[in-house]
This record gives C-alpha cells, sequence and structure tokens, in this order.
C-alpha cells in the first residue's frame, strides 16, 4: 500500500514541479560574492561520509559572515552528524498530491537567498521541486543539461563522486560573479 501512495505522491510531485519551473518569477539578480549576505545549502544528509566536507563549508561561510541556512531530504531518520542547524524535509511533509505542508519548509523555499548551495549529484524530486520553487537570486549546482531549469550556475566536477571538489568549483565561481544590474 505505502509503494502505491509514494507513486502517486511522486505523480503530484513532478507536475508540481513542472508548475514551479514555468511559474517561478523570482528576480535572479546575481550579485558579487563579496556583497551576498545570505546563502541558503541543500545537502544530502543521508550521505554521512560527506558530513565533514558539509561542517567546512558551513563553517567558512559564517567565517566569512554570511547567514546561512541549510535544508536536507531524508526519507528515514538517522543520526545527526552535522555541526549546524538544518531544516529537513521528510516523506511527511509531502501530501499526497505533491505539496509541501511543512512551514518552515515552504519559508526556506521563499527566501530570497543570495546563493542557494544545492551539494549533491543526484537531484531527487523533492530537492528537484525545492530547487524549481525557490526563489533564491542565484541557484548554483551540478552540471547536468536537465538540471538546467533548476540552476542559474552549474559547475562541472572531473570526479563526480567527489564532493570536496564539487564545494571548491562552487566557490570558486561563485567568487568570480559580478553584480548584473537587470
Amino acid at each position: 500500500m505505502s509503494s502505491i501512495v509514494t507513486s502517486v505522491r511522486e505523480f503530484f510531485l513532478n507536475q508540481n514541479l513542472t508548475k514551479a519551473v514555468k511559474a517561478n518569477s523570482a528576480k535572479r539578480n546575481s550579485i558579487d560574492y563579496k556583497d551576498a549576505k545570505s546563502i541558503g545549502i541543500y545537502f544530502n544528509a543521508s550521505e554521512e561520509e560527506h558530513s565533514a566536507k558539509i561542517n567546512n563549508f558551513v563553517k567558512e561561510l559564517k567565517n566569512e559572515g554570511k547567514n546561512v541556512e541549510a535544508i536536507t531530504y531524508l526519507n528515514s531518520s538517522q543520526d545527526n552528524p552535522y555541526n549546524f542547524q538544518y531544516h529537513v524535509l521528510k516523506d511527511e511533509d509531502i501530501s499526497m498530491f505533491g505539496k509541501i505542508n511543512a512551514e518552515k519548509i515552504n519559508k526556506f523555499i521563499d527566501k530570497e537567498f543570495d546563493y542557494l548551495y544545492c551539494i549533491c549529484t543526484d537531484l531527487q524530486t523533492p530537492v528537484k521541486y525545492l530547487m524549481a520553487a525557490s526563489k533564491a537570486r542565484c541557484r548554483v549546482g551540478t552540471y547536468a543539461e536537465e538540471n538546467s531549469g533548476f540552476f542559474e550556475l552549474m559547475v562541472g566536477n572531473k570526479n563526480s563522486n567527489n564532493l570536496t571538489e564539487l564545494i571548491q568549483n562552487m566557490v570558486h565561481y561563485s567568487h568570480a560573479i559580478k553584480s548584473v544590474v537587470a
């Protein structure tokens, strides 16, 4: 029975994802990284072996004076190996009709981050929805042709499983962005 519910939820979430990509009218205007104040981060908490890398990245951003807010998607419970607070999107936060029912998640989506980093290589449907619906000014993620509707800046990785390289590339290219007046 639960696999039927999951399939129905996934179907409607995909429908909402398509609508979010088309309907999102957020102002996308990149600013100089040094002027950025608010940073959003999506990370995959189920990959606990990467926790030190994510912890270091968040620490670096905070040391630069950035306000950092993070979110993850979990479809199971697990221990918390992270040294910072973050929001958790769970399956039960998504209605049968693919709507996000958690206020804290909807606030994250509606926040106009200067940069929103998606630090993962495999985008599950709920993550795609978060990225598509986000009001962030500049969404940064891993390069994949099928992800072009979710990110203003996509970076490549020689080794797709190397999270350190991915974060370094994201930071490098974010620093290269200069203000664009729309």
